[in-house]
């Protein structure tokens, strides 16, 4: 237990070392917006999604555990990856307020900046537990391969749902955030499904 600790904090610590360097990069693009804004946001998410898929692939249930214990102590995971994030945050928010920053502050962009990377570190390892844990324990039912395609059925339904809306509705912009979630959820739900086959 000790060694996967030291493992999510060794990949926070490179998540937002990657984020770091995305926002001296994108200050440097500034005059290239669309540069910036790949380095920005992408390679910080990229980084933070490849994460989450290892972390899942290595962290499999084992049959001679207990179903009960082993979701604990991925809760414990997430919890402790949690309070890393907040550590980081508060971090970077007294070094904002000190302006001791590696980049000058120019304004509270840069704080709703670190505020979405923050929010998207907590949502994507979060979704990708909690499809894996689900999938553990479809498979402890006879017929698994009915409740997930009744799954992915409901999945699709939400997708085509928010989508919907989110055209018929002016400026719903909550709608496509929403369904890109969703999309995020069923991807890794059907990633750990065949993980676990």
């Amino acid at each position: 237990m000790i060694k996967k600790i030291v493992t999510l904090s060794i990949g926070q610590i490179i998540m937002w070392a990657a984020a770091c360097l995305a926002d001296v990069i994108y200050q440097r693009q500034m005059d290239n917006e669309f540069a910036g804004i790949i380095f920005l946001f992408l390679i910080p998410v990229c980084i933070l999604g490849i994460y989450s898929m290892m972390w899942m692939s290595v962290n499999l249930f084992n049959k001679d555990k207990k179903l009960f214990q082993w979701i604990f102590q991925c809760g414990v995971y997430l919890i402790i990856w949690w309070l890393e994030i907040i550590i980081f945050m508060g971090l970077f928010i007294w070094a904002h307020k000190m302006n001791k920053w590696i980049i000058p502050q120019r304004g509270w962009i840069e704080g709703i900046t670190y505020l979405m990377w923050s929010i998207l570190a907590a949502i994507i390892p979060a979704t990708a537990i909690i499809m894996h844990i689900l999938n553990n324990v479809i498979k402890c039912f006879k017929q698994h391969g009915i409740i997930h395609s009744v799954i992915n059925i409901l999945f699709g339904m939400c997708i085509a749902s928010a989508v919907y809306f989110g055209m018929t509705v002016y400026a719903a912009w909550e709608y496509y955030e929403a369904a890109i979630l969703v999309a995020g959820a069923c991807f890794f739900f059907n990633w750990c499904y065949y993980k676990v086959q």
